[in-house]
């Protein structure tokens, strides 16, 4: 119960934060758009935001982002060894960018089409 509760505030904390800073700022929207995530969906996944609204993707994005963090947290919340947390917490952020990123990206071909 008590990992439940940490999962749950970092992930609403965590997507609050990104949703006040990035999604709902106009001036930060723009910059966001030519930034490096947007460009890695631009070029390896063909994303041209025909059918997918720029405010909408980075919507879909930050709750991404959140739950990778969220999830990150939660699972080095568990290990004592702050030297074991650290390795864990690259090992965990790497994967679960791969794999969230790649089905984001198999989302974004299939709404394109």
């Amino acid at each position: 119960m008590k990992y439940l509760i940490v999962f749950i505030i970092s992930f609403i904390s965590i997507y609050l934060i990104y949703l006040l800073t990035v999604v709902l700022r106009k001036s930060k929207l723009d910059r966001y758009i030519s930034g490096r995530q947007v460009q890695f969906f631009v070029r390896n996944y063909g994303l041209k935001f025909k059918n997918i609204k720029p405010t909408m993707f980075l919507n879909i994005l930050s709750i991404i982002n959140s739950l990778l963090m969220a999830i990150t947290i939660t699972i080095i919340a568990v290990i004592d060894n702050y030297i074991l947390k650290f390795t864990a917490a690259l090992a965990i952020l790497i994967i679960l960018l791969l794999l969230f990123y790649s089905l984001l990206g198999m989302y974004i071909r299939k709404k394109e089409k």
